[in-house]
């Protein structure tokens, strides 16, 4: 590869086991290469903040077998759903 070639990485990943205190992920980037001189770069550190979404499907009669309210987390979500 020519040197100032530019090259574009796709990743995708899943965190598990997340506590209410988790606001971030960090991830530690290293490239190695099969360039005889210097095939390994040097580490680059990348912090990602996490956003949560979550999708609540209710079904059933709403007269019967739903609750009248669907309460979530505050301290996760700040959001309560009238039904």
């Amino acid at each position: 590869m020519k040197g100032g070639t530019k090259v574009l990485a796709g990743l995708r990943f899943s965190v598990h086991q997340l506590s209410e205190q988790d606001t971030s992920v960090k991830f530690d980037l290293q490239i190695h290469s099969s360039n005889q001189f210097n095939s390994t770069s040097s580490l680059v550190s990348s912090i990602t903040k996490l956003a949560v979404l979550a999708k609540v499907d209710i079904r059933g009669y709403v007269d019967m077998s739903s609750p009248m309210k669907v309460v979530t987390d505050q301290k996760l979500s700040r959001l309560n759903t009238e039904i």
